[in-house]
């Protein structure tokens, strides 16, 4: 099960990262610390569209987290720009013994990368989450700060 959730992660950053190529902006690749502490992709579509992959740990509770979500940046300020988009959020616990073993929601995303120069940038960014399953009505939050690397931008 994880070689193959770990191939169908690969195949999309691969077909992600042509698209992005093509788009002239990169595809960045960095670490990122919060909730998920872990791996972080952003294939960027258009000059202000991206898409944004996190794959690791939720370290509050150790299940392992992915999200996969649609950014929109406003370029109000020049080395950086403020972005938001929604996207959706799953964890898997692989302790066998429990029941609840998957969770998913709905992410809604606000956050801020600071540039420098044409390869690295930092970022801040919260999410806002609506859990669907299971169902709850108690929302809750992530938040994360990462660092990336672009390999090729325009």
């Amino acid at each position: 099960m994880k070689k193959k959730i770990l191939l169908i992660l690969l195949s999309f950053i691969f077909f992600s990262a042509n698209l992005a190529v093509r788009a002239g902006e990169g595809t960045g690749v960095g670490l990122s610390l919060g909730v998920p502490t872990g791996l972080n992709f952003k294939p960027w579509l258009t000059p202000q569209m991206a898409m944004n992959v996190n794959f690791g740990l939720n370290p509050l509770n150790k299940w392992t987290y992915m999200n996969l979500d649609v950014l929109y940046h406003l370029k109000i300020f020049y080395r950086a720009p403020l972005y938001t988009g929604a996207g959706i959020k799953f964890e898997i616990n692989g302790n066998s013994k429990r029941t609840d073993n998957i969770n998913a929601g709905l992410r809604l995303i606000a956050g801020d990368e600071l540039f420098f120069g044409s390869s690295f940038s930092i970022y801040l960014e919260g999410a806002y989450i609506f859990q669907f399953l299971p169902f709850t009505l108690n929302p809750g939050w992530n938040a994360v700060f990462g660092i990336r690397y672009y390999l090729s931008k325009s």
